[in-house]
């Protein structure tokens, strides 16, 4: 009976420890967005179109690029995961922005109704490190507006911020902020279109 006890006793505490050793997975979003600065648009209403971009921004992986040692090579963080992907994460920010600066935000099955389409590209979208110990959130988008058919006006955005810590959570930090800059630079071009 005592052997049982001993037995059963140095299972549990082996079954502790393999739950213990393994790693915790973290999940990021962008959090709320930060009050918007008034800005005196001509657009009424805006049709915004999802973000598109490459195959890897298309899953929750956080990706970074040792730019110092193989800068043609993107990584993802093992534990560290987007709640979505970046490109769902990204147009919804971009939509609130917009929504919070008094535009008319539509979706794609609106676009019948002849306002513009704002088509995004997401070009990077990635935590950048120049060296071990430094590194930022680096997001390029082009932006593309369109009358029906026609392009009315292009342009390619990029913001970097720099990251606080070099590691999953100061990517993600430096990341949202790098696109809440992006979007505010978004709505000054926007702003200027006829």
């Amino acid at each position: 009976m005592t052997r049982l006890i001993l037995l059963l006793a140095a299972l549990a505490l082996s079954a502790c420890s393999t739950v213990g050793s393994a790693p915790h997975q973290q999940v990021y979003d962008f959090g709320p967005a930060p009050a918007a600065s008034p800005v005196k648009l001509k657009l009424s209403t805006l049709v915004v179109a999802e973000a598109s971009g490459a195959a890897p921004l298309d899953t929750p992986q956080i990706l970074y690029r040792l730019l110092y040692a193989d800068p043609l090579q993107t990584r993802a963080y093992a534990n560290s995961h987007w709640s979505s992907s970046p490109l769902q994460l990204l147009s919804q920010r971009v939509r609130t922005r917009l929504a919070d600066s008094g535009i008319g935000v539509l979706g794609t099955a609106d676009a019948r109704s002849g306002a513009p389409v704002l088509k995004l590209e997401v070009l990077d979208f990635s935590h950048s490190f120049a060296g071990p110990a430094s590194s930022s959130g680096r997001v390029s988008v082009r932006a593309s507006v369109f009358n029906g058919s026609r392009l009315q006006a292009q342009q390619t955005f990029t913001q970097t911020s720099p990251a606080g810590t070099h590691d999953a959570a100061g990517g993600v930090a430096a990341l949202v902020r790098a696109t809440d800059a992006l979007s505010a630079e978004l709505l000054q071009w926007l702003a200027q279109l006829p």
